[in-house]
C-alpha cells in the first residue's frame, strides 16, 4: 500500500500539466496623476470656422483723475489696451487592434484602451499648458554664469520668479529684468526649505499687485508632492492642518488652504532637471531638480479649445470594412484635439522655486 501511494504522488508533475490557469478578466489599476492646469485656467473656446488664433484683449486701468475747476473740463486722454494671442496646436494618438486580439483576449481590449487614451489625452493637454506657463520649452542659452548650459525660461513675459526672501526675480528677457534668474543674486536663497511663512509672503505679493482671487476667495496653487511634504514639515503645519479639517478645506488630492492659497498636489507640477553648470559660479557644485510652485489668481492664464471640445476618444471597430481593410481585420482607437494656452496677466501669478541638489 505504501508503494502505491508513493507511485501516485510521483505523478504529481504530470497531473499539474492538466490543471488550468485562472485568468482574471479585469485589468489591473493604472497609476495616474492628479491634473489641475486645465481645470483652473480661464477657458475661452474658439468657435468652428473662426480661424486658429485666439486673441485676448485687456483694457488697462486709467491713471488717477484730474482736479478740475468749475466749468473747465479736463483734456481728453487716449485709452490704452493690451492683447495676448495664442495659436491652436493639434495633439493626437492612435493605436491599432487586430480582430484576433480583440476577439480572443481574456480582458476587454477596446474599452480599456478608450479609458487609457482618455487619460493620455488629458495628460498631454495638461503638459502642453504647463509648458506654456511654467518652465517652458523655449530654453535660453548664453545667460550669465551659464554660457554653455540651459537655464529655465518662459516666453519673455512669463510669471515672475519669487524667491524665499520675498524678492521678485524675472526670467531672462523680461522687460523689468532687475534681478535676473540665473545669477548669484537670483539664486541666493533657493536652497531654503519651503515654509508656511513663504506662502504668506507670496500671497501678500499677489495681493499687493491686486491680483483677483477665485470665487472661493483664495488664490490657487499647483504644488509637487515633494514641495508639499516640505511645507508639511513646518512646525506650524499641525495647527494649519487642524484648522483646515475643521472648516472642511482638505479634500482628496488637496493640500488644503494655507494663508489664503488653495493648494492642489500633482506630480505634474513644474520641475526641471538642472546641471550644476546652469547655476551661478560658487552656488552649487552638484546638479539637481528645480521645482516650481505656481501661485496665481483668476485670469492669470487662459486655455482655448476648438468649439470647446475636450479630449474625445474615437473607436473604429475591427469589423468595419474599408478599401484598405476589406475583411475588417484591423480596428483603431485614437484621439485628436486642438488646444492653445497663454499667460494672460503676468502680474496675476508668481512661481515659487525650490532647488534640491542631487
Amino acid at each position: 500500500m505504501a508503494g502505491d501511494a508513493a507511485a501516485t504522488l510521483s505523478d504529481g508533475a504530470k497531473v499539474a500539466s492538466l490543471l488550468p490557469n485562472y485568468w482574471r478578466k479585469k485589468w489591473l489599476l493604472r497609476h495616474v496623476a492628479e491634473l489641475a492646469y486645465d481645470e483652473w485656467a480661464q477657458q475661452e473656446p474658439i468657435p468652428m470656422g473662426s480661424g486658429r488664433v485666439i486673441i485676448w484683449n485687456q483694457m488697462l486701468n486709467p491713471a488717477e483723475g484730474y482736479t478740475v475747476g468749475e466749468g473747465a473740463p479736463p483734456n481728453a486722454s487716449a485709452f490704452s489696451a493690451r492683447k495676448v494671442s495664442a495659436t491652436l496646436t493639434q495633439k493626437a494618438w492612435l493605436q491599432s487592434v487586430s480582430d484576433v486580439v480583440d476577439n480572443s483576449s481574456v480582458c476587454p481590449i477596446v474599452s480599456e484602451l478608450v479609458d487609457a487614451q482618455g487619460y493620455s489625452g488629458a495628460l498631454t493637454k495638461d503638459r502642453f499648458i504647463s509648458d506654456k506657463i511654467g518652465f517652458g520649452s523655449a530654453m535660453s542659452t548664453g545667460v550669465a554664469f551659464a554660457a554653455s548650459a540651459f537655464t529655465p525660461s518662459v516666453f519673455s513675459q512669463g510669471f515672475p520668479i519669487w524667491d524665499p526672501s520675498g524678492d521678485i526675480l524675472y526670467w531672462p528677457g523680461a522687460s523689468n529684468n532687475a534681478v535676473a534668474f540665473g545669477t548669484a543674486a537670483g539664486q541666493a536663497n533657493f536652497s531654503a526649505t519651503p515654509t508656511i511663512a513663504m506662502v504668506r509672503n507670496a500671497e501678500t505679493q499677489l495681493t499687493n499687485l491686486n491680483a483677483i482671487k477665485f470665487e472661493d476667495g483664495t488664490y490657487h496653487s499647483i504644488v509637487h508632492p515633494k514641495v508639499s511634504a516640505a511645507i508639511r514639515s513646518d512646525s506650524l503645519w499641525p495647527t494649519w492642518n487642524a484648522y483646515s479639517n475643521r472648516v472642511g478645506a482638505l479634500s482628496k488630492g488637496m493640500l488644503g488652504v494655507i494663508e489664503g492659497v488653495t493648494f492642489k498636489e500633482s506630480t505634474e507640477a513644474f520641475k526641471k532637471t538642472m546641471p550644476a553648470s546652469a547655476w551661478a559660479v560658487g552656488y552649487t557644485s552638484a546638479g539637481g531638480t528645480l521645482y516650481g510652485t505656481v501661485i496665481f489668481g483668476r485670469g492669470a492664464y487662459g486655455v482655448t479649445k476648438l468649439a470647446g471640445k475636450d479630449v474625445t476618444v474615437t473607436v473604429i471597430p475591427t469589423k468595419e470594412r474599408t478599401k484598405s481593410d476589406p475583411l475588417g481585420q484591423v480596428g483603431f482607437v485614437g484621439y485628436l484635439f486642438d488646444v492653445a494656452a497663454a499667460i494672460l496677466n503676468p502680474s496675476a501669478g508668481v512661481i515659487w522655486p525650490w532647488y534640491v541638489t542631487n
